[in-house]
Parts: structure tokens; C-alpha cells; sequence
């Protein structure tokens, strides 16, 4: 990124190309901070041009510094060329006499304010300025959506030494931006991994932190690079946040996550990951509930987990994990979705997940459930479009009292003959309280499972009185 006032700072502009669009000629600006190795192009007509300098003559720039308007012969390429050269001399000069204070008009006209840390923190200050003189409720406050750009160019602000004095209009204060930051509970990161417009900055490639952020509780990071290459310090928002998620992200693994600004970024064994997490408390996520990883690339629930015991929700569907493990650490952990990832085996799971009370195992390839019967606190389980093919690997999860949502869509097992009346006749009584594929039982599935109990019953040679309070309850 570029930062014009820095120490030293070496600004070169040139014209090199001129380019026809629709038989309209542009000339090809070309930005560049050497010092910085950052540089980009704006595509600029004769017209551009004249209303710059229109504007800049208030500051001082001479009318006739600017090469004149040619109405005839102005498509020749001599006299392209010439202009070009002509062009480019006036930009030069224009930019030297106003670079200790560049213009608004100028800035926009160089782009400054996509490429250039400080005038893209002024639209930030701007932008808030504006919303709060018109009384528009300030939506910071609850979730801005920011790029890298941003954070990049808020934390070089506030690392330089000496930063520039902001313009005497209150509408570029920089306060303007710390004092929103300081507040802000809810932020959204939106990367991107090509390159801005024309230019050789790559916003998933700058470096940023978040120690600014003192009250941030909700994060989301979508398509950035999660590693300590980009993200230096969480800094507070370890200690703030209840709700992270980091979508798209390529995440593979929940300590690089978890840990990415430290130098335990790659640590993959349990046991050394243990050792890391009790040596260092000021790592644990105080008060995060909710962890959002869908749609990375994880293949392991790690011993980091544990450096968020307070998870309530855990989301880890469109990944390639294999195994449920390490989730015994989070005691308060109530809802956890492992959908659409690599998961064959769920024997024992009642010794690996404790309180969960919803499930998402979708679009996995589990073929039973038999090792579910004890787990007595599920109240909402998700093995659609798995490889469930019979209902005798469906009936455990009858003797969960719970259970109230069962969804085994697009499983085999639903094409078995009645296999909604058989499913609801292992519940028994309970039955009525079961919404089963997204429906609830029809008053006549109910009074065949009741007919199915009756006869049951007279099979088995019990006296009909044990029907009595046994029976499912009729659809209101």
C-alpha cells in the first residue's frame, strides 16, 4: 500500500501509454512509490485533465500550465504523443508544488484514496462525519464491513511515529476512525486474493492486526489468509469476542487459526499443543460461545479447542474432518454441525461430544447410529444424505428421551416399505412429539403406530391396561 507522507517518501507519475476506447483517447497514468514498491495505473481522458486543473488553480497552480485544448487534428498521433508528454510534465510539476498538501480533487484524480492509507482513512473519517451530522444511527456500532485495505491502513496509521497532520475540517479528523474502532462491536472482513484494479497490491497480502479493536464482540473473516503473515495480534478482541467465524478462509487446521499470531502457528501434535496452552492463559479465548469454521479446509478437531472452553456452538460443516475427538473439553458446547465432511465411524460418540443437544452430521458416510442410544441430552440430530440403508441402525436413537427432530433424509432407509410408521412405532408414545424429515406425524400415521401397539401387546399376551398412558397422543 502506499503511504504518501511517509519519511522519504519517492512519488514517481509518468504517462508511458496512451490507449482508444469507443474513438475516445486515454491517457494511462501510471502511480508509483518507489521506496514502497507499490505502484498502479489510472486511465485518465484530456477531459479528466481540464477539471482537475480547474480545481487547482485555487491552490496556486498556474492557468496556463496546462497544455491547450485542440479541437482539430487532436486524433493524430504526433500530436497524441506530444500531448502525452505535455501531460505528463503538468502532472509532475502539479504534484511537486502540492505534495506537503494534496488537494482532494488531485488525490481522487491519482486514485489516492483506493491505494493510499491515509486518504483512504479520511473516506472512513468522512463517512462517519457524515452519518452522524444527518442523525443517522452509526452502524458501526453493530457490523461494518471492511476489506484488508482497511486494517492495513488502520494499523500502519497507528504504528508510525509521527503520523501526518490530518486536513483542519473536522470531516477528515482521524479520531473520527479511532473513536468508531475503540466502539465497534461487530466487524466483517471481506478479502480478496487478486490484485486492486491496476495495480500490483494484493489485498489478502497485507499485513494488519486488530489491536485497536477494544470491544469488538462479534468477528467474521471471509476469503482472507488466516496466518501470521497477514494477521499479527488479535490483541483484545482474545478477551472480547463471543462470536468468530472465518469462512473460506483455507483454514486447515483450528490452531493456525487459533493461535495464527503466535509462534505456535503450526504446532499439529495434541500433547505438545497441551504443554503450549497451559505455559501461556493470556492464548485462551476468555469469552468466545460461538466458532464458526465452515467451509475451510480443517481435517482435524486439535487439542486448540481447548483454548475455548466456552463455545456453545461449534461449526465446522464443509471441511474434510474424519474423526470427532477433543470436544470433551468444552463443557458448555450444546450445538455442533459437522456437515458435509469425511466421517464413516460415530461408535462411542457419548463418551466424545458430552451435553450437545443438536447435531449435524449431513452429507457425511455414516452407515449406523448404532453408538448413539446414550446420548440422552440430543434434542435435534441432522444424518440426511448419509449411507443409513436399514432401520435396525436407526432404532437406538429411540431410547433418547429428547429427541425431538430427526432428519434422515436422503438415506436408503427411507425407501424402506412404511418406514415412517415403523420409525414412529419404536418411539412409542413419544412419537407425537417427533418431527421426522421436516413433518410432524399425520393423526393417521398416529393411529396406526397405536393400532401396531395394541397388537403388540395382545402378541405378547400383556393385559390391554398396559396400553394405558402408553398410547401417542392425538394431533391437536
Amino acid at each position: 500500500m502506499s503511504n504518501i507522507y511517509a519519511p522519504d517518501v519517492q512519488l514517481g507519475i509518468s504517462i508511458p501509454e496512451v490507449c482508444t476506447k469507443d474513438n475516445v483517447t486515454f491517457y494511462q497514468v501510471t502511480i508509483a512509490m518507489a521506496s514502497q514498491d507499490v505502484h498502479w495505473k489510472v486511465e485518465r481522458r484530456y477531459r479528466d485533465f481540464a477539471e482537475l486543473h480547474e480545481t487547482l488553480l485555487e491552490c496556486g497552480v498556474s492557468k496556463e500550465s496546462l497544455p491547450q485544448k485542440k479541437y482539430i487534428g487532436n486524433k493524430e498521433a504526433q500530436f497524441v504523443m506530444k500531448r502525452r508528454k505535455d501531460l505528463e510534465s503538468y502532472l509532475q510539476s502539479v504534484t511537486q508544488f502540492l505534495k506537503c498538501s494534496i488537494p482532494e480533487s488531485l488525490a481522487r484524480f491519482l486514485e489516492l484514496d483506493k491505494f493510499d492509507v491515509n486518504y483512504i482513512l479520511r473516506d472512513l473519517a468522512g463517512e462517519h462525519f457524515d452519518r452522524l451530522a444527518v442523525g443517522r444511527e452509526d452502524p458501526w456500532l453493530f457490523e461494518a464491513i471492511w476489506t484488508p485495505l482497511e486494517l492495513f491502513s488502520l494499523s500502519q496509521r497507528l504504528k508510525s511515529p509521527l503520523p501526518p497532520q490530518d486536513p483542519g475540517s473536522k470531516r477528515w479528523d482521524f479520531t473520527n476512525v479511532a473513536d468508531r474502532v475503540c466502539q465497534m462491536k461487530a466487524l466483517k472482513v471481506n478479502g480478496h486474493s487478486e490484485n486492486l484494479g491496476l495495480s500490483n497490491i494484493c489485498p489478502n497480502q497485507l499485513k494488519y492486526d486488530f489491536l485497536a479493536f477494544k470491544n469488538l464482540t462479534k468477528l467474521i473473516l471471509s476469503e482472507v489468509v488466516c496466518s501470521p503473515d497477514q494477521i499479527s495480534a488479535f490483541g483484545n478482541v482474545r478477551h472480547t469476542l463471543t462470536h468468530f467465524s472465518v469462512n473460506k478462509c483455507h483454514v486447515e487446521s483450528i490452531a493456525h487459526l487459533l493461535l495464527c499470531d503466535t509462534p505456535f502457528y503450526n504446532l499439529q501434535d495434541d500433547g505438545e499443543l497441551a504443554q503450549i496452552i497451559d505455559a501461556n492463559p493470556n492464548f485462551v479465548w476468555r469469552k468466545l460461545q460461538v466458532l464458526d469454521l465452515r467451509y475451510n479446509d480443517v481435517k482435524k478437531i486439535d487439542r486448540s479447542v481447548t483454548l475455548a472452553p466456552l463455545i456453545e456452538t461449534f461449526l465446522l460443516g464443509s471441511n474434510k474432518v474424519t474423526d470427532i475427538e477433543n470436544l470433551t473439553t468444552l463443557p458448555k458446547l450444546s450445538h455442533l454441525e459437522l456437515a458435509d465432511n469425511d466421517i464413516h465411524e460415530t461408535d462411542d460418540l457419548h463418551i466424545k461430544l458430552g451435553q450437545v443437544t443438536r447435531l449435524d452430521l449431513s452429507h457425511n458416510k455414516i452407515k449406523t447410529l448404532a453408538g448413539w442410544s446414550k446420548l440422552y441430552s440430543l434434542k435435534n440430530v441432522n444424518v440426511s444424505n448419509n449411507r443409513i440403508r436399514e432401520l435396525k441402525d436407526v432404532f437406538p436413537l429411540s431410547q433418547l428421551p429428547c429427541l425431538e427432530v430427526l432428519n434422515l433424509q436422503g438415506n436408503k432407509v427411507t425407501s424402506v416399505v412404511d418406514y415412517r410408521i415403523k420409525l414412529f412405532e419404536s418411539f412409542g408414545k413419544r412419537c407425537s412429539e417427533l418431527c421426522l424429515d421436516n413433518e410432524n406425524p399425520s393423526q393417521r400415521e398416529i393411529d396406526r403406530v397405536s393400532i401396531l401397539m395394541a397388537l403388540r401387546v395382545a402378541k405378547e399376551g400383556l393385559p390391554p391396561t398396559t396400553l394405558f398412558g402408553n398410547l401417542p397422543k392425538r394431533v391437536s
